[in-house]
């Protein structure tokens, strides 16, 4: 089974209140305290001042650290000589080099640096003005402080703090409504009343806020948070608006429409739409509803139809359909199990060829268990069907010779008649829904003596069919004791191995072994026995990706072999 690893980059989001660009920071280096520091990685042309990169080698970057008293102290920032003063960018950042900022921890008791998972707040010094950072992209690591860790950055924005918000706004842009001291924001909202938060709202004026909930933000991890979605990020804690689903639905009169239900407030989008829209589906029906997707009863005809889907003439999406004003039902009597067919034929002094694709044949969707008969019938003198020929179905093509009637004899095919397909399993004898015979030359539909035909589909819909499908043969690996419809998926295990160009080595260590960690059925493993890795295949099979030499019950390695470029190896 593959395994995928993603390397993610956040972004995160700080957008300040209360701060200003004449708030005459401490930019003095801090001293080195005894916990250690994280580093801050900024790689060349990171730096930008409203989108803007920063080129101004007298530019200073800093990171900074609110102390017990509220204020906010340099942590750590570009010192390139050692001085004891931040000093700026430099030339080589200038001309393309990375950066580095030592952030410093908090010693125990001290209130001299930051404290584990404290937030790491940046600021840009230039040209006398203090810019705090508005949006950062990590590479690695997040603002949270961690000693001894890395944090790489790719892109770190400054610009002038923002303005006082309007009375119930936030700092996304979202904006209430106002009713007399009441703060009214969209439903399921989350909102923080504290500034430095990310969803800060200013609604401290008002009596009470409607629709919202207070949850604060801090170091928001943009993604989708809706559970449902194939792109469900969980640690994500602001949606983005970027949450889709390879199938579902939108529509509020859909019977299926659980995404809204679950994930309120949550923009999806659906790449195949699958509504289930009750409503009549008739087409014949005085109500039919061509939007409609799922027929509920409510079709009312005043023609002549027939409402039995087990009929050879039902019509499509009429079950249940009420007949009025005189119409009656009209179907023709034919059920998917025919009873009492006998499957011997006669070999003649003549035949027609029918070439069957191996996937033109489905039995309810799928193709028929291995070993099922395809027979071609006629009518013979009673009225009654006989077989003029079949052969045992494999899963591939097929060409099946239909016997024509001798002269004289009722044992085959007439000149011209209609074939009739049947398919054997499991001891009952299923009719068609709908064949398609090939009617292009030299192809004929019906039989001709010495002709060819081509079967192009034929379909089995039957709510009779008896038996599970699956694996019927004792010998495969997957092997199914309850299956008696053969559905072709058996299969054998091979352990033989095909080296690529790439591998991954899995160590056996010997305290593993003694310990019976490694062992077989609760029991050392016998010498001599060779231990392997499998992948699944697309069609589901386990494939040998790599083995052990043979067991000695001694430490080992075994390689466990990549896909090359392009190729259908899934490891």
């Amino acid at each position: 089974m593959k395994k995928i690893y993603f390397v993610a980059i956040f972004i995160a989001y700080f957008l300040t209140i209360s701060i200003t660009k004449s708030q005459d920071l401490d930019w003095t280096t801090p001293l080195a305290t005894g916990t250690g520091n994280e580093t801050v990685a900024l790689l060349a042309g990171s730096i930008l001042l409203d989108g803007v990169e920063v080129t101004d080698t007298e530019a200073t970057v800093g990171v900074f650290y609110i102390n017990s008293g509220g204020d906010y102290i340099c942590g750590g920032c570009i010192d390139l000589d050692d001085d004891g003063v931040c000093d700026g960018l430099g030339q080589d950042y200038v001309d393309g080099g990375n950066i580095a900022i030592p952030a410093w921890g908090e010693d125990s008791g001290e209130d001299n640096g930051f404290e584990v998972g404290e937030t790491m707040n940046f600021f840009l010094h230039l040209n006398g003005i203090d810019y705090p950072s508005s949006s950062i992209t990590f590479m690695n690591g997040d603002t949270e402080f961690l000693a001894n860790d890395m944090t790489v950055i790719s892109q770190i924005n400054f610009s002038e703090a923002q303005e006082e918000l309007e009375p119930c706004s936030c700092v996304d842009g979202t904006e209430g409504d106002v009713v007399a001291t009441f703060c009214i924001l969209p439903t399921g909202y989350q909102y923080c009343t504290d500034p430095t938060s990310d969803n800060y709202c200013n609604v401290e004026s008002f009596s009470m806020v409607l629709n919202a909930e207070e949850f604060c933000i801090y170091g928001a991890i943009e993604g989708c948070t809706c559970p449902l979605a194939d792109n469900y990020n969980s640690e994500a804690n602001v949606d983005n608006g970027s949450c889709f689903v390879s199938e579902g639905c939108d529509d509020p009169l859909a019977t299926n429409d659980y995404l809204n239900d679950l994930c309120p407030g949550i923009d999806f989008q659906i790449e195949t739409n699958n509504c289930m829209i009750p409503g009549c589906t008739c087409t014949v029906a005085l109500n039919y509803d061509e939007s409609a997707t799922e027929n509920d009863g409510s079709c009312v005809s005043m023609d002549d139809i027939c409402t039995d889907p087990t009929a050879l003439n039902f019509t499509e999406g009429c079950e249940d359909t009420a007949l009025i004003a005189g119409a009656v039902e009209s179907c023709e009597s034919g059920a998917c199990v025919l009873e009492d067919i006998v499957w011997d034929f006669d070999i003649t002094d003549a035949n027609m060829t029918v070439q069957v694709g191996a996937d033109v044949v489905l039995i309810n969707g799928q193709s028929p268990p291995t070993g099922s008969l395809l027979g071609a019938f006629y009518e013979n003198n009673n009225g009654e069907y006989a077989c003029g020929g079949y052969l045992e179905w494999t899963g591939d093509q097929l060409a099946i010779a239909v016997w024509a009637a001798e002269a004289g004899e009722d044992n085959g095919f007439q000149p011209g008649e209609e074939i009739n397909w049947f398919l054997y399993i499991n001891n009952q004898t299923f009719v068609a829904n709908n064949i398609t015979m090939n009617s292009s030359p030299p192809f004929t539909s019906t039989f001709v003596s010495n002709g060819f035909g081509q079967l192009l589909s034929a379909n089995y819909e039957c709510d009779a069919l008896e038996g599970v499908w699956g694996c019927t043969d004792p010998a495969a690996y997957n092997y199914n004791p309850d299956a008696d419809l053969n559905d072709g998926s058996c299969y054998t295990l091979s352990w033989e191995v095909t080296p690529t160009d790439c591998n991954m080595t899995v160590l056996i260590n010997q305290p593993e072994i003694d310990a019976l960690s490694i062992s077989l059925n609760g029991g050392a493993i016998p010498e001599g026995s060779v231990v392997g890795i499998f992948y699944e295949n697309e069609l589901g099979q386990l494939v040998c990706a790599g083995t052990s030499e043979p067991w000695l019950n001694t430490s080992t390695a075994v390689p466990a072999w990549g896909a090359e470029a392009g190729t259908a190896v899934d490891l």
